[in-house]
């Protein structure tokens, strides 16, 4: 197959994992991806051309893409890892190699986001670029060589004659995978790593069971100031829930629900409310952690939070109740003066009410 015919298809792949409005490197390197692509061509498909120690698909600026994009992968709508090579088909003498690349790549785990900065961007030999296009070139797609006569007799199987192409990986990527802040690719990084930890740790260290009772706590009164923190748990009991579902695809879940998350929603386990739920999900005493969470709030006056009691104690003592048949005791009703009888009065005023004067 012609290699142009073979790169679209590998566009056509990337345009679609473009359409998640992710991306994501995995902990592969490209240099293993690469490694990879070079040893699954039959020999048949991967003459040699010039000399021993090379061959037709031994290329410096296909390795350096491959090294730089071919880790580079997005989550479908099943949960589950593309990479560039996915999904391409046959493609002759390619197809063992692109199988043999993908299984690697989505059979490794996603480590960090992908961008280019297009402060970096701009200064690499792909081709000339400016903030307002809509796409950006990864990759040189081909170069032209005429060989000297000194290469010819080296070489042996060209000539001095003919001026040869050769094309090479790559792609066109959306101008929102490209960040134009200025920032470090590595600040980039490490933003949205920072966000996938430690929402990762709150999923895994605290149960839905603790969320719950801390939104019962905030609806009772026992947490100064809790209403202004009622959103955010709430939040996190939706992403607990939807975090059940994804038992065996959580860590892809977590990288994936976190890429558009606001920074104080994804680090909820770092807030002030985040640390009371790390606290009962620790095993603290419940009035222990709201006196805790008072003091925090309000030194001075937490000590006008209404007492916490649980869902657990309520159930508890109605059962106390009734196995102790107290339930009729709790029918009551405040006495009235008809409910006296006079005889039971030890002292009464019989006269006719009226206060003398000194």
């Amino acid at each position: 197959m012609e290699f142009k015919k073979f790169n679209d298809k590998i566009q056509n792949q990337f345009d679609k994992m473009c359409q998640t409005g992710k991306l994501f490197r995995t902990n592969i390197s490209g240099s293993k991806v690469w490694e990879t692509y070079l040893n699954n061509f039959k020999p048949e498909n991967n003459l040699v051309f010039r000399d021993p120690e090379s061959s037709e698909h031994n290329c410096n600026n296909c390795h350096n893409f491959i090294r730089r994009y071919g880790n580079i992968v997005s989550i479908n709508s099943d949960g589950k890892l593309e990479s560039i090579f996915s999904n391409i088909g046959n493609v002759e003498e390619y197809t063992d190699s692109i199988l043999a690349c993908n299984e690697l790549i989505i059979s490794s785990e996603i480590r960090d986001v992908f961008f280019e900065t297009f402060n970096e961007l701009k200064y690499l030999p792909y081709e000339s670029c400016n903030k307002n296009q809509e796409k950006f070139q990864l990759g040189i797609k081909s170069n032209f060589k005429k060989y000297t006569q000194e290469e010819v007799e080296k070489f042996g199987v060209v000539n001095t004659e003919k001026v040869y192409e050769f094309n090479h990986f790559n792609l066109k990527v959306p101008k929102q995978f490209i960040d134009f802040s200025g920032n470090s690719i590595e600040q980039i990084m490490a933003f949205y790593r920072d966000k996938y930890q430690v929402f990762k740790r709150a999923m895994e260290e605290i149960s839905l069971d603790t969320l719950n009772l801390v939104m019962d706590l905030i609806n009772q009164g026992s947490l100064l100031d809790g209403n202004a923190h009622l959103y955010s748990v709430e939040e996190m009991i939706i992403n607990k829930n939807l975090c059940s579902e994804k038992v065996e695809s959580f860590d892809l879940f977590c990288w994936d629900i976190t890429y558009n998350m606001e920074e104080r929603t994804a680090k909820f386990k770092n807030t002030l409310i985040g640390v009371l739920c790390t606290e009962l999900a620790e095993g603290e005493e419940l009035n222990k952690a709201c006196q805790n969470w008072n003091k925090r709030v309000d030194p001075i006056n937490y000590h006008k939070a209404t007492a916490p009691i649980t869902k657990k104690q309520i159930e508890e003592a109605k059962k106390f109740v009734e196995e102790n048949g107290y339930e009729k005791s709790f029918d009551r009703r405040f006495a009235t003066i008809d409910d006296i009888k006079v005889d039971e009065i030890l002292h009464s005023n019989i006269g006719d009410g009226k206060i003398k004067s000194a």
